[in-house]
């Protein structure tokens, strides 16, 4: 059983994007531009659009199975 909504996968990769996002953003670069003006190497790249795709798939679940209940 959930005790929070810290517990839900969604939240937690959610989460994890937001982390790598912001270490990016951080160092002054965006995601696709980085990767483009060589400031972030593929291999981080890739982990982040992954995490990015997954996030993506989650939420979108998410929603339309709160809309149904509707």
């Amino acid at each position: 059983m959930l005790k929070s909504y810290k517990d839900l996968i969604g939240y937690q990769k959610g989460y994890n994007l937001s982390l790598q996002i912001y270490k990016v953003t951080k160092e002054l670069s965006s995601l696709s531009l980085s990767r483009d003006l060589g400031l972030l190497d593929s291999e981080r790249y890739l982990k982040i659009y992954e995490l990015h795709e997954e996030v993506s798939k989650i939420l979108n679940g998410l929603i339309k199975s709160l809309l149904q209940k509707k």
